[in-house]
């Protein structure tokens, strides 16, 4: 338990610890300054100029210490002041050495932190004369530690170098004048005393030339003619056109026919110079072949013949395809019960077979003998035989005959029956009450049965008037009888 508590401890000992080293190690500027030595383009020699040093990307600043380096043996240090964006503030320009010396320090304080951009100082140099021409570096360094902010910390600077890119300012003299002549114009050359550069100026024009006629030609039918002459001075030719080309005369044109290896054309040549000029080109013409050795073809190889061109003896083969076998008759096969007839061709080139003309197998032609006799409701069976004596035979069923009723016959009111007229089976069925209702009301409305319904209605009734008579007398007859038992006694 006690290991388990001092280990939170030594954790926040080791934080403590962590976080002082932190704090002790020096905090790196976020921005950095740039210090630039600017050039002047227009240093003169023998004279005072002056360059810029400014200051860029100013995080801020309270003092700041550069060294300062240049060329001594040409440059001399005249004067070192604040710059122009400086000159209101609080700052406050401290030099250190003499100004011959080298290196040479400049140290800049003040109160408050300066963030301005743009001039920082001023250095103006006397340029040596003579002073060769050139570009002379003038450059700063400011080392880590030599600008501080008003807080004490270093700001981080880079240098970029600059200085003086000197020139001549010529002092030109007539150097050379040149006369003209007929080949090049007459000038005044002046030459510079201090670089001896030097320029050519007021020119003056050419003189003519003094021709003589060296030859003479005449035109022909491509070139004009042409007189020569040349400058008796400076012996430049120039050339002088006394006529034009005269241009080709074609005669009456030669046509040129095609062959297999020239195109043909129309040819047009000069009477003049024998100029040719060949146009209206024409295709070459085919080759003019002749059979020289044949190969005929069958029908397992191809064939080929050989052709030979009579004009330029170009060689040509040409294949000749395989023909067709040339089938002839061979044997035909006649269609047994088992097996298709078809004839047989035989090629008459190389032999090989084949079949064709397929007919249909020769069918059964059966003679049937009745083994049972099918009744109403029992099969029967017959047998065939092939009747070409091949053996073949086949059984058949004969379906029952099925029974041969006659009319339905009525029984009872609601029944009827019927026979079957072939074995005598009898098959009743009821009829419903609804078809019996249907039938007898159909037969009641039947003109035909009116009238055997009205004798029948009528003797109907005369049988009930009988037989209600009859009831009366017998009534009758025993009331008699039994009055006359009662006297009696």
């Amino acid at each position: 338990m006690k290991h388990k508590a001092i280990i939170p401890v030594i954790l926040i000992l080791l934080t403590v610890i962590t976080s002082a080293v932190l704090l002790s190690l020096p905090v790196a500027a976020a921005d950095t300054a740039e210090i630039t030595v600017e050039t002047n383009e227009i240093a003169v020699a023998g004279k005072e100029s002056t360059v810029d040093i400014d200051i860029s990307d100013n995080p801020g600043f309270s003092s700041l210490n550069l060294l300062l380096s240049y060329d001594q043996k040409y440059l001399t240090l005249v004067s070192v002041e604040l710059g122009d964006r400086l000159k209101d503030t609080s700052v406050k320009l401290t030099t250190s050495g003499k100004t011959t010396e080298y290196p040479y320090k400049i140290s800049l304080k003040s109160s408050e932190d300066i963030v301005i951009s743009g001039n920082l100082l001023k250095v103006k140099f006397k340029l040596s004369k003579p002073i060769p021409l050139g570009t002379y570096k003038v450059s700063v360094s400011c080392g880590n530690g030599e600008m501080k902010n008003s807080s004490g910390s270093s700001v981080s600077a880079k240098t970029v170098s600059g200085g003086f890119l000197i020139d001549c300012q010529h002092n030109y003299i007539v150097d050379l004048v040149c006369s003209p002549t007929c080949s090049a114009e007459g000038f005044t050359q002046y030459r510079c005393t201090e670089c001896a550069r030097f320029y050519h100026d007021n020119f003056v024009d050419k003189k003519p030339h003094t021709w003589k006629t060296v030859s003479t030609t005449k035109a022909t039918c491509t070139e004009d003619g042409i007189t020569k002459k040349i400058c008796t001075v400076c012996g430049e030719e120039d050339y002088i056109k006394n006529s034009s080309a005269l241009g080709h005369s074609y005669g009456t044109p030669v046509f040129v026919l095609s062959t297999c290896v020239e195109e043909g054309y129309t040819l047009k040549v000069c009477t003049r110079c024998g100029s040719e000029i060949k146009d209206d080109y024409q295709p070459l013409a085919d080759h003019i072949y002749e059979e020289t050795y044949v190969e005929e073809a069958t029908c397992q190889n191809n064939g080929y013949r050989t052709l030979v061109c009579s004009v330029c003896g170009d060689k040509n083969t040409e294949i000749i395809p395989m023909v067709d076998h040339d089938y002839v008759i061979s044997e035909v096969f006649e269609a047994t019960h088992e097996e298709r007839g078809y004839t047989s061709y035989e090629c008459r080139f190389c032999g090989i077979t084949t079949k064709d003309n397929y007919t249909d197998l020769k069918p059964y032609d059966l003679v049937f003998t009745l083994d049972l006799e099918p009744t109403c409701t029992e099969p029967g069976h017959r047998t065939g035989v092939c009747s070409d004596g091949c053996g073949y035979t086949e059984e058949e069923t004969i379906e029952p005959l099925g029974h041969t009723f006659g009319e339905w016959i009525p029984q009872g009111l609601t029944g009827e029956y019927r026979i079957c007229q072939r074995c005598g089976q009898v098959e009743t069925q009821t009829v419903p009450a609804s078809e019996v209702i249907d039938k007898k009301i159909k037969e009641v409305t039947d003109p035909t049965n009116i009238s055997k319904l009205m004798l029948i209605s009528a003797g109907a009734l005369a049988a009930v008037f009988i037989i209600v008579f009859l009831i009366i007398m017998i009534s009758h007859s025993k009331r008699r009888t039994q009055n006359t038992k009662k006297k009696i006694k």
